[in-house]
């Protein structure tokens, strides 16, 4: 991916609504975070369409695409609330969580090569790396996690399930989508480490940066595809 060949959309997300933000977390009560945070996704979801318009693709990277947008942006919005109520959280989970599903189905169809044919390359000894990592920071949060301990665990599962696809997926932009994927995963381990164990300074400057990039690297290194499978 290269910066120079950014959309103004892709422009206008990296350099100016991403700085702006975590600026913006600095000022309390968050007037300026809370009015910023909405705008993340239908930038991106406007990033998708325009590169709909102009390339001839299999629509049903596009149709994932924009579902795994919408739910990230219902799980936004969800979060914002669960200061007021503890059920608006396990509602942004879940929809993170279905989004996640679309990146993951979004992966594995813009592969030049098949999964199946991929577990069995040298790249699935990176998997171990998933699973030891996932089962060693939920081994942290456990003591903290009380009754979230089932919905936090399957979330768990499906992000590093989405990971793993974006480790095995061969295609333009692999290494892009990867990075977005890992970068996704940091800001989910840096919010429920703020959220169930301790929080930390910069907790939230760092949550958000990450996720913000990782959305934005995801959308990139999928639409950089040029061989899509029906």
């Amino acid at each position: 991916m290269h910066l120079s060949r950014l959309s103004h959309t892709g422009k206008i997300y990296l350099f100016l609504l991403v700085p702006a933000i975590i600026v913006s977390l600095t000022f309390e009560p968050p007037v300026f975070f809370k009015i910023l945070k909405p705008l993340i996704i239908p930038l991106l979801i406007i990033e998708v369409y325009q590169k709909s318009r102009s390339s001839i693709v299999n629509l049903s990277l596009f149709r994932w695409l924009y579902a795994a947008l919408i739910l990230s942006w219902l799980g936004d919005a969800f979060l914002m609330f669960e200061a007021r109520d503890s059920s608006f959280f396990i509602l942004g989970l879940s929809s993170f969580l279905m989004a996640h599903i679309g990146y993951m189905i979004s992966i594995i169809i813009t592969s030049e090569v098949t999964i199946s044919k991929s577990i069995k390359s040298s790249r699935s000894l990176y998997l171990v790396f998933i699973v030891a990592y996932a089962m060693l920071f939920l081994s942290i949060l456990y003591p903290g996690l009380g009754e979230m301990q089932f919905p936090v665990f399957i979330y768990a599962f499906v992000i590093m399930a989405m990971v793993a696809m974006s480790v095995l997926r061969s295609a333009t932009g692999s290494l892009v989508v990867l990075a977005g994927a890992v970068l996704f995963v940091l800001s989910d381990s840096t919010l429920a480490y703020a959220k169930f164990i301790n929080t930390f300074p910069g907790s939230r400057e760092l949550t958000m940066l990450t996720y913000m990039l990782a959305q934005f690297l995801l959308v990139q290194g999928l639409l950089s595809t040029t061989t899509i499978k029906a």
